[in-house]
């Protein structure tokens, strides 16, 4: 470690424990409170544009993670996720035999009840 970023990394760890003793800000005297407010202000813009920047980093690289996983999904499964789903859309029952009726005009909506606990889908 370079020995003046060791010394300033020393300086301000020393000043954080003078001045932010359990989340509030300790100030000795009037000149250091306006020292620290002047930074404050000019470190507040730069602080609120790197975090939004950081943010907008972040959503733009999810966005590709996503694009990239649905498009890979798409190319590789989409004819057999598109069979699946049209296959799981008809059932058969002991009414109807051999012909599949569909799920969503058979179904029964379940409730269970035990005791005072209820279950339902």
């Amino acid at each position: 470690m370079h020995s003046a970023t060791g010394r300033s990394l020393h300086q301000l760890d020393a000043l954080q424990d003078r001045y932010f003793l359990q989340g509030t800000l300790k100030v000795e005297n009037p000149a250091e409170s306006a020292v620290l407010s002047a930074g404050l202000k000019i470190a507040a813009p730069i602080v609120r544009s790197a975090i939004a920047q950081s943010i907008q980093s972040l959503k733009s690289a999810s966005r590709q993670i996503t694009d990239r996983v649905v498009r890979e999904l798409g190319i590789g499964y989409s004819d057999f996720l598109v069979a699946s789903y049209n296959r799981c859309q008809q059932v058969k029952t002991l009414v109807s035999g051999d012909r599949p009726l569909p799920l969503a005009e058979v179904y029964v909506n379940l409730k269970l009840t035990y005791s005072d606990n209820t279950v339902s889908d």
